[in-house]
């Protein structure tokens, strides 16, 4: 095999490994979510099915961080993408100004995070809620 198909053999195993990462944190931050909120739904009490971003974003840092999610029933989740300006400030009532403020200056300036501290941060949290 030549250098340059073994790069391009190097690049997509990266990029395998990396979405590979991505699923297991989205798992991850999913079952933080669940156990955090007791498989309630935060808004209505109802059992809730889906895990929802407080605030949207790409930067890993915000993305799995669980402060920035939170478990809804279909109902809410779906009002939260009708209502916007209303699921803002239901937001940041239910998790308070301070949060609120720590999520997005996350957005804003990201610290940088390695996959794997991410991830070992977050099997720390998640065995913690667990018991």
């Amino acid at each position: 095999m030549n250098a340059k198909k073994r790069d391009v053999a190097a690049a997509r195993q990266h990029r395998m490994e990396k979405a590979l990462a991505f699923l297991e944190l989205n798992k991850l931050w999913r079952e933080i979510i669940r156990l955090r909120d007791r498989g309630r739904c935060r808004r209505c009490g109802k059992p809730g099915s889906e895990c929802a971003h407080i605030i949207a974003g790409r930067r890993p840092s915000l993305v799995w961080n669980p402060d920035n999610g939170v478990l809804l029933c279909w109902r809410c989740h779906d009002w939260g993408h009708d209502q916007p300006l209303l699921w803002k400030v239901w937001a940041r009532e239910t998790i308070g100004d301070l949060i609120m403020e720590r999520l997005r200056q996350i957005n804003l300036k990201p610290p940088r995070m390695d996959l794997v501290e991410l991830k070992d941060a977050l099997v720390m949290v998640r065995d913690h809620l667990a018991g």
